[in-house]
């Protein structure tokens, strides 16, 4: 039976399941078989979650499908991981038409489809009404078991994803951060379009608001704990840095090298310790992060690096106290210069450094390399004969052919610029509109109008010039 709904403007739209709860909030609608006589809405709930049955296309995703794909998702344990493996074995939405003769469906189920999916009420037998769910008159397609296997998955899952945002998002240099002239920073944050940003705050600008402030008042907090991190590895991966900086006097060649053998191992193991762990490892040896008007002085309390070392790179209870117990000598401290500006794009505070800076810069941004991926993956697609055009292109990926026309540029980028954000080295005022807006054909060009230093041209040059 052909189910058609009838909105308040008059005209009919073949609704799958995907779509009843878009139909039930945005229309005012009688439902109609394929004869014009009136179906009790029990009977539409029905059509929409069974498989499909006699001509015509009838549903964006069978019944069948969804309890393949419920059990997919817990066979691989993970909403971006299902979608791959939906892609890979080639499985897509069901292909439809509209009464206009427009063909819909038969593409990738993205992830946010396949979150509704997989949290959708109706297949276990429920209806909607506004936003209550209440026992329809339907039979459920997906096993109550299996539904609540998937469910406790999906808000595993969803904890744990909120767990690690929460520990990414803690301040590492809580109590070690502050000016020239000693004035601490707390850690605040503001949220702006719903994106949360931290910063270091001085206590000075807080308690004086509105008056008058001299030098660095805030610094983005990702970025600051961004360049002492990659400053401390860099530290301690020189050997010729840990074996002058902390050696002593009549010690054996043997302990030096141990030390030097564990510094490079600590050094490894920074990028993947947790946010608690690191910020303990750094409050065992860190004395001071002072921010200064062009640079970032990081200070070491010698003595308690050396005993941090000899321990293996584990952080003990004597590591945590011992540097808040007493005032240095002047001679213990190490200090580490960061040169680096503050600059303001796009409304945000961001940390700058020079390209000849011995730190490195890895930032990168994932609405420009999703777009140098999709431009990509189109090109072979049009050198494959695959696609003919941007129409074809657009119409395979499920966007617009304006989207794809303004990403597929990307496709051209001279290769170290494409390694440049690959690795979050690009300049930072560079986003998705401006990377996307043209994109010259000559790689020289490129380089000049997105702000990348120039590379001699018999190396990289293009072919295109």
């Amino acid at each position: 039976m052909d189910v058609t709904v009838t909105n308040i403007a008059g005209r009919n739209v073949l609704y799958g399941s995907d779509d009843l709860g878009y139909a039930e909030k945005n229309f005012v609608f009688d439902v109609r078989d394929s004869e014009g006589k009136a179906v009790p809405k029990t009977k539409y709930f029905k059509a929409v979650v069974g498989d499909n049955q006699g001509p015509g296309p009838h549903l964006v995703v069978s019944g069948h499908l969804v309890c393949k794909i419920f059990s997919l998702y817990l066979e691989v344990g993970c909403v971006s991981k299902l979608a791959a493996r939906l892609d890979r074995d080639k499985i897509r939405s069901e292909v439809w038409v509209t009464r206009t003769g427009v063909r819909l469906g038969g593409v990738a189920f993205a992830r946010g489809a396949l979150y509704a999916l997989l949290r959708n009420r109706l297949y276990i037998g429920e209806i909607r009404h506004r936003d209550q769910w209440y026992l329809g008159e339907h039979k459920g397609i997906v096993p109550p078991d299996l539904w609540d296997k998937v469910q406790a998955q999906l808000n595993s899952n969803l904890q744990t994803h909120r767990n690690r945002a929460k520990g990414q998002a803690s301040s590492l240099l809580t109590g070690l951060v502050e000016d020239a002239a000693g004035n601490r920073f707390t850690p605040s944050f503001t949220i702006r379009r719903g994106r949360r940003y931290r910063y270091y705050v001085s206590q000075v600008a807080i308690k004086s608001l509105g008056g008058e402030r001299n030098g660095p008042t805030r610094v983005p907090a990702h970025e600051l704990e961004g360049r002492v991190t990659e400053k401390l590895v860099a530290f301690l991966k020189s050997d010729a840095e840990v074996f002058d900086r902390l050696s002593q006097e009549g010690e054996s060649p043997a302990i030096s090298r141990n030390r030097v053998a564990t510094a490079k191992k600590l050094a490894v193991r920074f990028p993947s310790l947790p946010s608690d762990d690191l910020r303990d490892l750094l409050a065992a040896f860190l004395r001071r992060v002072v921010i200064q008007e062009n640079s970032i002085e990081v200070i070491i309390r010698r003595d308690d690096l050396r005993q941090l070392l000899e321990n293996g790179g584990r952080v003990l209870a004597a590591n945590l106290l011992g540097g808040g117990q007493k005032t240095p000598d002047v001679n213990d401290l190490i200090s580490l210069s960061i040169e680096a500006n503050r600059k303001r794009f796009g409304g945000e505070v961001h940390l700058v450094v020079p390209p000849n800076s011995s730190v490195s810069i890895g930032n990168p941004k994932p609405s420009l390399i999703k777009a140098i991926a999709r431009a990509h993956g189109w090109y072979e697609k049009v050198v494959q004969g695959k696609a003919l055009d941007m129409r074809s292109l657009a119409r395979q990926a499920g966007l617009t052919e304006r989207y794809v026309g303004k990403v597929f540029g990307c496709a051209l980028l001279a290769p170290d610029i494409i390694e440049s954000i690959l690795e979050g080295r690009q300049p930072h005022d560079l986003n998705f509109e401006k990377l996307c807006k043209h994109v010259p054909l000559s790689w020289a060009e490129q380089r000049e109008q997105f702000g990348f230093p120039p590379v001699p041209s018999q190396r990289t040059r293009s072919p295109l010039q």
